[in-house]
């Protein structure tokens, strides 16, 4: 009878541990499974909405106007040749588009600039009829080099027996000494869409390239060397951008597309991983101001200073007397 009692006894120990195990263990004295939090999901990172500059920025023009459009800006935390900031920018006076040269600025503020010493801009002429347009800056870290890319449009109404549109690359390796204009693509206008505002983006070893398409939406395209590129290929991006942007931050791609070419035009931000699928968000994050940039908002570009965590912004904007300038506004991320 006791050594019944002693194995009832040591069966009903072994449901007891069986039945209170629960997640914190596991019978027969095994350790409990060490629990593991799921990793976070990072959520899409989106710019922010902006204030608008109160006052444009005092940017020389190679014309004598000071209106400027088009910024665009690469920027080098320790310096590059000297300088912070090198912005390519055209002039624009009162929508005058046979100034639409690129030009270079250097900055170690992002606000006072100045051509670098001994340049003397354009940093390309424009051609013997209609004119060039719409440039965008990259850096090229395995030249060490800055790359220079802009639209030459060649049309039947203003170029006879021409009509049309060309991407060509201008280099340096110092910012004051450029090479000679080179077309890397063209597009006869007759049977191809006017392609507009390129954003190259250098990531990854690869050339990245973004154009709007007066076929509606956006095309984009890579190389291995900023020279030879793949065809081209359509993405769906909404709303359909009038001119773009592209720059990489923390691991995504954010456009900052017009979504209009006329009065009233805001300043909209998609946002992708892979540069091929794009969500926008509803809300613009800049529309007309009550000042020089009452009219439109244009092309801009930004930049994301890790230390202080600032969205920097450059946006380009045309006043209600035709007056077009660039401006400059930030906010926290």
């Amino acid at each position: 009878m006791g050594r019944l009692l002693t194995a009832l006894t040591l069966l009903l120990s072994v449901v007891v541990v069986l039945g209170c195990g629960g997640s914190e263990g596991t019978a027969f004295g095994r350790p409990p499974t060490p629990s593991v939090e799921p990793s976070p999901t990072l959520a899409p990172w989106s710019p922010p909405v902006f204030d608008n500059a109160s006052s444009p920025l005092d940017l020389p023009t190679y014309d004598g106007s000071g209106q400027s459009v088009h910024p665009d800006v690469v920027y080098f935390p320790d310096g590059w040749h000297g300088h912070k900031y090198w912005m390519v920018m055209t002039p624009y006076p009162f929508d005058s588009d046979s100034w639409e040269n690129p030009s270079i600025l250097v900055s170690d503020d992002g606000l006072s600039w100045s051509a670098p010493d001994g340049l003397s801009n354009p940093i390309a002429p424009g051609p013997s009829c209609d004119h060039n347009s719409d440039p965008d800056v990259v850096y090229n870290p395995r030249a060490d080099e800055l790359y220079v890319y802009f639209t030459e449009q060649l049309r039947a109404d203003r170029c006879p027996d021409q009509n049309a549109n060309s991407l060509r690359l201008v280099t340096s390796a110092d910012g004051v000494n450029w090479s000679a204009p080179k077309t890397v693509m063209s597009w006869e206008l007759d049977t191809d869409p006017l392609y507009l505002s390129p954003a190259v983006v250098y990531t990854d070893g690869v050339f990245r390239l973004w154009m709007a398409s007066s076929a509606g939406g956006v095309v984009y395209a890579t190389s291995q060397d900023g020279l030879v590129w793949s065809p081209l290929e359509t993405l769906d991006v909404t709303p359909v951008p009038w001119h773009l942007d592209v720059s990489f931050v923390d691991g995504e791609y954010v456009m900052l597309l017009v979504d209009s070419p006329v009065a009233d035009a805001r300043l909209m931000a998609a946002m992708s991983r892979d540069g091929l699928k794009w969500s926008t968000r509803n809300d613009p994050i800049l529309a007309p101001g009550d000042g020089w940039d009452d009219n439109r908002i244009y092309r801009s570009t930004l930049v994301f200073d890790e230390p202080s965590r600032l969205v920097k912004l450059w946006y380009s904007a045309r006043s209600g007397a035709g007056q077009w300038h660039v401006g400059y506004t930030e906010a926290k991320r």
